[in-house]
């Protein structure tokens, strides 16, 4: 068994930096965009607060629904820009994510590793062998201790145990271990 961390994997890899590089320098010009209509949006806030006793109420209702104005459409630009930026990163990341896995299988099957996690999500596997699915040895082995013909109650467990009914070819635990919460 082994644990690749593939997000990591991908972002460090060559083509994974040379994507990242790429969406920056194509990104970039929208961040600069926004930034700017941030700080005009601000230098408005500052000068409706630093004009409230010299502007008039007319002037001041003009000045705030500019700022209002400006405020939803710089939200607006910022979350399109966001979900197109998002958008990039996930093809580059699931272009590269595919290679990254034919290169885990072909790299797992020569050094003899039969399962291949992900330790940036625990549980999900990158790649198995055949040898590690118990789907049908787990089917025989309930047929045979439940059978097939309906509900039976199920083994009881050992005295003083909460957990599941264990396998009969592991010995159970000795009589002065605790059982766990």
């Amino acid at each position: 068994m082994a644990t690749v961390h593939i997000q990591q994997a991908i972002g460090n890899c060559a083509e994974g930096k040379k994507g990242s590089d790429d969406l920056q320098k194509r990104f970039a010009p929208k961040k600069d965009e926004l930034t700017r209509k941030q700080q005009e949006l601000t230098e408005l806030e500052q000068k409706l607060q630093q004009g409230a006793k010299v502007l008039s109420v007319d002037q001041q209702n003009q000045l705030q629904r500019d700022i209002d104005r400006k405020g939803k459409d710089l939200q607006r630009d910022n979350e399109e820009a966001t979900a197109d930026y998002q958008q990039a990163v996930d093809q580059v990341f699931n272009a590269i994510g595919s290679k990254m896995l034919q290169v885990i299988a072909v790299y797992a099957q020569k050094n003899g590793f039969d399962l291949v996690l992900n330790s940036a999500q625990p549980g999900q596997v990158l790649w198995q062998t055949q040898k590690v699915d118990i789907t049908d040895e787990i089917v025989g082995a309930y047929n045979m201790t439940f059978g097939t013909g309906g509900m039976t109650a199920p083994p009881t467990a050992p005295s003083g145990s909460t957990g599941a009914p264990r396998p009969t070819n592991t010995p159970a635990a000795p009589a002065t271990k605790k059982p766990q919460p």
